[in-house]
């Protein structure tokens, strides 16, 4: 069973429509490019699968978003535990006004994980995916430490897994709102997986950033795909083709095509998807 599956999701703004009758699954551990005109209703859908929309007035959600196989838009859902389960990167990085070692372990506390859960959590990490500086995959990780000691190793691991550290390991006390803007996003998409969640959503991720910073964001997107579900919604074809393993395009709020990448970008079947790929609609 896929991790996300979408039914019949129907979204409002008001009286206005955003998303008409989106049905999908997403598929797990693989990049999911959601492309599309403005306005077309890409945030909307993001923000529909975490419960984002909450948080605006008038917004009416129907349908089913089933993420392992319970439906989140009940009145019943967990939200604490769905948003540990599925991250979100906003569009502009928002690190909380802390230093950059608490933007790391700000969540781990609200979500009560104690520092064995820490210690086991990058021990699973590092048996499936050792992709940390030297010294760190044999260094050896006792089973009871104080908060502080696994808090340290925590914000290590993810801000390597962001490819931040080396940038600012001397600096893990000052202020994350001292950062450039590239690395306050990647400061962000180490927040967001120190939870280990299960899926990410990222909004235009790199549309704030320079291209510098942009390609760092692509590149460990890529080299994280194995291990989490991406949803990344973009506006730039050329981005979605660099990363997508599979591609949802929608348009004026409906679900056009969808498929892998591959097939998405060479044979669309749709003639609107043709219109928007070729650049006659955008």
């Amino acid at each position: 069973m896929p991790l996300i599956q979408i039914r019949n999701l129907n979204v409002y703004y008001q009286k206005q429509q955003a998303l008409r009758e989106v049905s999908v699954d997403i598929p797990d551990r693989a990049i999911t490019a959601v492309i599309g005109p403005s306005g077309c209703g890409k945030t909307t859908l993001l923000k529909s699968i975490n419960r984002l929309t909450d948080l605006g007035e008038g917004i009416q959600v129907k349908g089913e978003i089933l993420i392992d196989g319970a439906n989140v838009l009940a009145p019943s859902a967990d939200l604490l535990l769905l948003r540990k389960k599925i991250g979100f990167l906003s569009q502009r990085p928002f690190p909380l006004p802390m230093s950059i070692r608490d933007n790391l372990t700000f969540a781990p506390r609200v979500h009560g994980m104690r520092p064995r859960d820490i210690v086991e959590q990058i021990r699973q990490m590092e048996t499936h995916w050792p992709m940390v500086g030297p010294g760190m995959v044999n260094r050896p990780l006792p089973g009871r430490r104080s908060y502080r000691e696994a808090g340290l190793l925590l914000t290590e691991y993810y801000l390597r897994l962001a490819a931040l550290w080396d940038e600012v390991k001397d600096r893990l006390d000052s202020p994350a709102q001292g950062l450039s803007v590239g690395q306050q996003q990647r400061l962000s998409l180490a927040r967001a997986l120190a939870v280990n969640p299960e899926a990410v959503l990222a909004d235009e991720p790199t549309s704030a950033l320079d291209p510098t910073s942009s390609s760092i964001i692509e590149k460990q997107l890529k080299l994280l795909r194995g291990r989490f579900t991406f949803v990344v919604v973009t506006h730039i074809l050329r981005q979605a083709k660099r990363l997508a393993d599979y591609v949802l395009f929608l348009y004026l709020g409906e679900l056009v095509e969808h498929g892998p990448a591959a097939e998405v970008f060479t044979h669309p079947r749709d003639p609107r998807t043709r219109a928007y790929l070729s650049g006659e609609i955008n």
